[in-house]
């Protein structure tokens, strides 16, 4: 296992190591928790070895990754599925991000590459058709087999130029962390589903289909939040530009202007969205909290994808805090509304909010965590990503209350 000072060294560098990105994971994980949500997510190395130099990809760690999968994924439910993020280091250089949905009979695998690198969406789609291939019930013209990915579009003009998201050589682990962080939070494939139609097809697969800024659902508006392109961000669509995109409530367009700054590039000041770079900072500086606090070279082990499914720590519950996350959501909750203006909100609902968070107080006071949570998602100053996040909080609770009684019921008949 590495230590500590192994761990949180390489965060200083411009490209990160699997142990960074471990790092960065197991402190996102960590963040979460106390709010009552999960991180689904984790890391694959896939770089080919240095005594293997035909080697594409690490074959040996793509197939215990598709074979440990498989072996979950068979021994479902049939109303059961698993829904998980992988950070996927495709070589030295580059890192590819991939959701993943798996039930005993299907696979769905959706891939967002910020640099738009051939390595990372191949890399992708060759792991997609090496699991969905084990299947029984795999077919090409299959139904249940999906794979998206990002196209990036074209900016039509005198020269043509791509819509792109990343533009340096350094920053792909830390596209890939904060793209996979926002899909953590959404139902992505069921909002993929959704747009089905408008997605461009290929001859040589029906499984497979892309999407780019132009027809891509309004929740994956996020996406673009760190674009390092000004003239990209500028023709993207306006519908993206004015979804809401995070619980401040900024859209893409004010979000994108506040991390917008002067840069210096090759001598001479350059505007610029500096967002990638504040989450470089914001990143390493949890990192760097969570190691006071744990055992961070641990935890960061955890979220490498092979060990944790050796370990039989992968996708491993969370248990949580009720009151105390319940409690920290009225805080912020009362925070965020010290903030809003009557006028911006209206006196109306203004006042229906203080009573809200005024009878949440109590209801949790008599321990009733669950009637708590439901009369905070009445607040109107509650943006979509609240809404969702309170939705998972309930469902995270749920889960953990029939475990408990799962636990106690087997405990007493023993």
């Amino acid at each position: 296992m590495k230590t500590e000072d192994d761990v949180l060294s390489g965060l200083d560098t411009d490209k990160w190591s699997q142990n960074s990105v471990n790092a960065v994971l197991a402190a996102k994980a960590e963040k979460l928790a106390v709010k009552g949500l999960v991180l689904n997510c984790y890391s694959l190395d896939i770089d080919p070895r240095d005594d293997m130099p035909n080697e594409k990809y690490n074959e040996d760690n793509i197939t215990s990754f598709v074979d440990s999968i498989y072996e979950k994924a068979a021994h479902l439910k049939d109303n059961e599925t698993l829904r998980f993020q992988v950070a996927i280091k495709v070589n030295d250089v580059h890192w590819t991000a991939v959701d993943m949905e798996v039930s005993n009979k299907s696979v769905k695998m959706l891939n967002i590459d910020a640099l738009g690198d051939e390595s990372g969406i191949t890399a992708a789609l060759d792991i997609f058709l090496k699991l969905a291939e084990k299947y029984p019930n795999y077919s090409t013209d299959s139904p249940e087999f999906k794979f998206r990915w990002l196209k990036h579009g074209t900016i039509r003009g005198a020269d043509d130029k791509v819509q792109g998201i990343q533009y340096d050589n350094e920053s792909c682990s830390r596209f890939t962390l904060d793209h996979l962080f926002h899909l953590n939070n959404i139902d992505s494939f069921a909002l993929l589903e959704a747009k089905e139609n408008d997605f461009s097809e290929y001859n040589f697969s029906k499984q497979v289909k892309s999407f780019d800024a132009s027809n891509m659902p309004k929740e994956f508006a996020f996406l673009y939040r760190d674009s390092q392109s000004k003239t990209s961000f500028a023709s993207l669509p306006d519908h993206l530009k004015s979804q809401v995109i995070n619980k401040k409530g900024q859209t893409l367009e004010t979000s994108e202007a506040a991390h917008t700054g002067e840069k210096i590039v090759k001598g001479t000041g350059k505007t610029a969205n500096l967002a990638i770079e504040h989450k470089k900072t914001g990143f390493s500086t949890d990192a760097r909290l969570l190691s006071k606090k744990k055992d961070l070279p641990q935890l960061a082990e955890n979220r490498d994808i092979l060990k944790a499914l050796k370990s039989d720590t992968f996708l491993q519950p969370v248990h949580f805090d009720k009151q105390a996350i319940v409690r920290r959501l009225i805080a912020e909750a009362k925070s965020v509304l010290s903030l809003r203006s009557t006028g911006f909100i209206g006196i109306y609902n203004y006042g229906r909010d203080i009573s809200a968070l005024r009878q949440a107080q109590k209801t949790l006071s008599a321990g009733e965590t669950d009637k708590a949570l439901e009369q905070l998602g009445r607040l109107t100053i509650m943006t979509p990503l609240h809404k969702l996040q309170l939705a998972q909080i309930r469902e995270n609770f749920a889960r953990q209350d029939k475990m408990e009684m799962t636990v106690a019921t087997t405990s007493k008949n023993s």
